[in-house]
């Protein structure tokens, strides 16, 4: 019986090595990324396992036009890359990647309706195993795709040390160094023309006026948040999004529009009303760019208080 015993264990542990075996060998094929159908899936995060596996399930079809899926398959190759030749003092770990076209089988069971999705399946054996009923997951619209940040989440989880460097850009560079000799050399053929426009206060203020406009607007979170440009319900327009967490694209002109307004109010009644010597038109101007003043900022006030309404912002008049 003990010699039964021995030889169930042997040949186990023989399969388990052969698995491992074979997992490494696509994966040094491939770049170091185990390219997966759906029974390769399922045979590599199948327990019991003395290895982890990070899975990325993803649509590359140029049919389906998922930007981040098509960014960060090459992202995810230069952290599968900058791990080759380091592994963890207790086991392995390989990096797989599951298209859509060779996965639908798996997009179904795991009911995955959105493109990439990572999955970190650790260890069920061995001193580093963890019992975890569900994979951890990593979180895309939180990290974005990109290996950085995807290289820190395996580094945290899997106590290894990717020592993970992106290769220079030698294109960009090489860009970069022509624009920068480009631009040298139109400059001095050009000299006396850029120096006017260097020395041009009417171009630095305009420029730096419009910066203010569009940065104090919030046009830098647009940037980053890729918000809807209106929204509301069926029938009925909503420029303005209620709460100081969300807004629309919109408000960025709206708001820009607004301060520009008052900006502009501001400088006529200061600067540009004291040197009209007709005392009518001077008294006519004030009174006008002073109403526009107002109604301006009742405007903008309202808007103040749709984004916060615990906030006491009240309509000028």
């Amino acid at each position: 019986m003990r010699l039964l015993w021995l030889t169930l264990a042997a040949a186990i542990a023989t399969a388990r090595a052969d698995k491992v075996a074979k997992f490494e060998s696509l994966a040094r094929a491939n770049g170091g990324v185990v390219k997966l159908t759906s029974a390769s899936y399922d045979e590599l995060v199948a327990s019991p396992r003395n290895y982890s596996a990070s899975v990325i399930i993803t649509a590359l079809g140029p049919q389906f036009s998922c930007k981040p899926c098509q960014i960060f398959d090459g992202e995810h190759r230069l952290v599968a890359r900058s791990f080759q030749g380091v592994r963890s003092a207790v086991h392995p770990h390989f990096f797989g990647v599951l298209d859509f076209e060779d996965g639908q089988e798996i997009f179904r069971r795991l009911q995955l309706s959105t493109a990439p999705n990572g999955l970190l399946y650790y260890p069920t054996e061995g001193p580093e195993a963890k019992p975890l009923a569900k994979p951890d997951t990593y979180e895309f619209n939180r990290n974005g795709p990109t290996a950085e940040p995807f290289a820190a989440f395996l580094n945290a989880r899997l106590g290894v040390h990717i020592p993970f460097r992106r290769p220079p850009d030698y294109n960009k560079i090489g860009s970069l160094v022509v624009i920068f000799v480009g631009v040298i050399g139109l400059s001095f053929s050009f000299w006396p023309h850029v120096k006017l426009i260097l020395s041009s206060k009417a171009l630095w203020s305009a420029t730096t006026i419009a910066s203010i406009l569009l940065f104090t607007s919030g046009h830098m979170w647009n940037q980053i948040r890729h918000p809807l440009w209106a929204g509301g319900q069926p029938g009925k327009i909503e420029y303005v999004q209620g709460g100081f967490s969300s807004q629309y694209a919109v408000e960025t002109q709206i708001v820009m529009g607004l301060y520009g307004l008052l900006a502009f109010s501001a400088y006529t009644i200061g600067v540009t009303l004291p040197k009209v010597q007709d005392p009518l038109r001077q008294r006519l101007g004030v009174y006008v760019w002073l109403g526009i003043f107002l109604v301006v900022f009742g405007a903008l006030m309202g808007i103040f208080r749709i984004k916060n309404p615990g906030y006491p912002f009240h309509f000028i008049f």
